[in-house]
């Protein structure tokens, strides 16, 4: 189903562009963002955990997100290929199971750490909370849940292996952008 959304500013109507709703749970909210090849991307060197603020060049993680540098910590991720990624809204609250049928699977839903990175250091906004699939060292794939802590200054990064609750229909889901 694609809408296209027109509303009057002034004189002229201004029409943007159509969005999709992408098996009745998903509506895409942004053009595709396209990420170059990353060559080598560890996790320790972008990623400065329990920092406040700008760590020189490094995101900022939040001390309570101990699990993700417990997954994470010794990700390295060599010669990543381009990608377009979709950020895309949940309309309703779903499980994951529901969500990953949507986005194809486990599998075609994952998205590099690297991109992640690059996301959320040049694009994100700070006031979502983003859902994405990621690969540890050993290729398990884990559902991340993103947000900003504004009062620590650094990002809320958890990794967990299955999600069984019932995901807030206010978060952002951060995928390729062909499904």
């Amino acid at each position: 189903m694609v809408n296209t959304f027109r509303r009057s500013q002034g004189s002229r109507v201004v029409t943007r562009a159509p969005r999709e709703i992408i098996g009745g749970l998903l509506l895409d909210i942004g053009g595709p963002i396209e990420f170059p090849p990353v060559e080598h991307f560890k996790t320790s060197e972008w990623f400065a955990f329990g920092a406040r603020g700008d760590v020189g060049g490094r995101l900022p993680i939040s001390p309570s997100s101990d699990k993700f540098a417990s997954v994470f910590f010794d990700l390295i991720e060599e010669n990543v290929s381009a990608s377009t990624l979709k950020p895309r809204r949940l309309l309703q609250c779903s499980d994951e199971e529901s969500i990953l049928s949507v986005l194809g699977g486990r599998n075609r839903a994952q998205i590099h750490l690297a991109h992640l990175h690059m996301f959320l250091r040049l694009r994100a906004d700070k006031t979502d909370v983003f859902l994405c699939y990621v690969a540890n060292q050993r290729g398990v794939i884990w559902s991340v849940d993103v947000s900003y802590n504004f009062g620590r200054q650094a990002w809320d990064i958890d990794p967990v292996l299955a999600k069984s609750a019932v995901m807030l229909d206010v978060h952002r889901v951060l995928s390729p952008a062909e499904l």
